[in-house]
């Protein structure tokens, strides 16, 4: 197949890109960052790895891309938007393609969170690359000493997938993974209030959407068989309660935007 990624210097868009070029599949992509000098070195990566970048312009979108990704970070009326439409290519958003990603994992691990997503998740990709385990990671922000843009561990089509997923903006509810990691839930942005009154029903959707039971654990404290006030509870099966103790993770030094 053929992709078409609009937006493809975004942390989330790139490593997705890049994913779908490991994978066999023909892609390029476009960012008005690129067309303005800015993120080269993600554009040396991306061409690197065979990946053609085009102006975002609208002139490289015709009948022989099979799916055209788009950011959400991407206006609607863009002329890229625009001619996708008028050619009836099938449009995918970035949460969507990351949901099919991580949904035919064996198996498919979603970690969401308020904050510290996209260390979690750098973590991750840290250890199954020390370990050689073969298994693919996704996330939003570098490692520390690899540059900029997001996290990309490649691994087997059929093998583990950890991917960072986005709860702000409702998708999370998109996916159907085989562990749903809810790490935090807290207050984000004021302007989000909206979107937190209207999330409940999304959140259980989540919830009951992993494969797994919901477990919980709260670990004990040194002093006695009394958890902890201050005790973090684990859980690793998508659990998405409204009040969680552990102080919150801190953020990845790159940010955790994943548009």
């Amino acid at each position: 197949m053929r992709y078409h990624f609009s937006g493809v210097a975004g942390t989330g868009m790139n490593p997705l890109a890049c994913l779908m070029r490991a994978r066999g599949h023909d892609v390029q992509g476009s960012d008005r960052s690129l067309d303005m000098g800015k993120n080269q070195e993600i554009a040396a990566r991306l061409r690197r790895v065979g990946i053609q970048l085009t102006p975002h312009d609208g002139t490289a979108i015709s009948s022989a891309i099979d799916r055209f990704v788009y950011s959400t970070a991407v206006e609607a009326d863009t002329p890229e938007m625009r001619a996708a439409r008028a050619l009836g290519l099938p449009c995918v958003s970035r949460p969507r393609l990351l949901a099919e990603v991580v949904d035919a994992g064996g198996p498919g691990v979603a970690v969401a969170g308020t904050s510290g997503k996209s260390t979690i998740v750098g973590m991750v990709a840290w250890l199954v690359r020390e370990a050689n385990v073969p298994a693919t990671v996704l996330g939003g922000a570098a490692l520390v000493g690899e540059g900029t843009g997001g996290c990309f561990v490649v691994g087997p089509a059929e093998g583990p997938v950890v991917a960072e997923a986005c709860e702000s903006d409702g998708t999370l509810a998109g996916y159907r993974p085989a562990i749903g990691l809810v790490h935090n839930v807290s207050r984000d942005h004021g302007e989000l209030d909206a979107i937190r009154r209207s999330s409940r029903p999304s959140r259980r959707t989540a919830a009951g959407s992993s494969s797994t039971r919901p477990a919980r654990r709260r670990p004990r404290s040194d002093a006695g068989s009394r958890p902890s006030p201050t005790a973090a509870r684990l859980t690793p099966t998508g659990v998405c309660g409204s009040r969680v103790r552990a102080p919150a993770a801190p953020r990845a030094c790159c940010g955790s935007r994943t548009a």
